[in-house]
């Protein structure tokens, strides 16, 4: 059965760089993803000047995601329950045991699973349905700041980052 760690914390505490730290054989997935495809479409960037400059494009791109959620609040979450399913679909065609980990690359399955941006109730209540899905919340140098619906109470295990990035 797949495992599913799912990240919560501040904007720029290091989500993204604990999972590919602490967890670099898991599928990375993020909510957000979908959403910087889109938006970079939409302002005809290239998603690298996005990532580059995404600090400065940060209160538009979260305008633009409250307007995709408009008509549907389930579709980002959709999109992740999707990758989730495709991805257990497919570790159930293979014997994994059988396996090495130069068998994966970017366009293949993973046995686990790490999700590195919760940040609203509505996607927390999906996943905490999940079997093996832990839920770890990451604070830098004890600082708790957070601007969205997730804290750390609910989570599993709280982290405070120490390493520099």
């Amino acid at each position: 059965m797949t495992q599913i760690i799912v990240l919560s914390g501040a904007d720029g505490v290091g989500k993204d760089t604990f999972a590919k730290t602490m967890f670099p054989d898991h599928k990375r997935l993020a909510f957000a993803d979908k959403l910087k495809q889109l938006f970079s479409e939409y302002k005809k960037i290239s998603l690298e000047e996005l990532e580059k400059n995404k600090n400065s494009y940060r209160e538009e791109i979260k305008e633009y995601a409250k307007n995709m959620r408009k008509d549907n609040d389930y579709y980002f979450v959709d999109i992740i329950m999707n990758e989730i399913r495709s991805n257990e679909i497919l570790i159930n065609q293979f014997d994994m045991s059988e396996m090495s980990k130069n068998d994966f690359d970017d366009n293949s399955i993973y046995k686990n699973i790490i999700i590195t941006d919760l940040r609203f109730q509505i996607e927390y209540n999906t996943l905490k349905k999940l079997k093996n899905c832990h839920f770890i919340y990451l604070t830098r140098n004890n600082s708790s700041l957070n601007t969205y619906e997730i804290n750390s109470e609910m989570c599993d295990y709280v982290i405070d980052i120490k390493y520099k990035l």
